[in-house]
């Protein structure tokens, strides 16, 4: 029976368009650990392959942190899977509605008629609005600056499409 085939790491990295430090990072918070050693050298069997495409699978394709896929990976159950693929999924959906917010900004920068973006009564209102959420989480640490952001982003889109509908 022949042996299995190794691949060192330089190769798996190349092949699988990762830093070697994230292989070795992987291996060291047990998330892909390598096969065997040689002169120091990690290398990788297919199973191991397979496991990081399956770390790929959730960490490119499903777009999921390296804390989720660790968890999602350690999970036990199928009800605890779908907790977490729940929060990932709304995480995700969050993070759609502000690229559609900045996509927005972006356009309305681009169609603006004002020589100067600051004269701009849409980024005007953006403006007052970052200034006012910076304000209230100066006497209020408790909210975050992200939260701060989204609901400046919000108010920008509400301005925007206000604006839009009236020209």
């Amino acid at each position: 029976m022949a042996a299995e085939e190794l691949y060192p790491i330089g190769a798996v990295a190349t092949a699988f368009d990762v830093p070697v430090s994230t292989l070795r990072y992987y291996d060291e918070i047990g998330l892909v650990a390598a096969s065997h050693r040689r002169s120091q050298v990690r290398h990788y069997d297919r199973r191991a392959l397979q496991r990081l495409a399956y770390v790929q699978l959730w960490r490119l394709d499903a777009m999921l942190s390296i804390d989720h896929t660790t968890e999602l990976l350690a999970s036990t159950n199928r009800a605890q899977r779908n907790e977490l693929l729940q929060r990932s999924r709304d995480e995700l959906a969050d993070r759609i509605r502000r690229l559609e917010q900045a996509h927005d900004m972006l356009a309305h920068m681009m169609k603006c008629p004002e020589d100067d973006h600051e004269d701009c009564p849409v980024i005007g209102a953006y403006l007052d609005g970052r200034v006012d959420a910076a304000l209230d989480n100066a006497g209020d640490r408790s909210r975050s600056q992200r939260e701060a952001a989204g609901q400046t982003l919000e108010r920008l889109a509400s301005s925007l499409g206000r604006l839009l509908h009236e020209q």
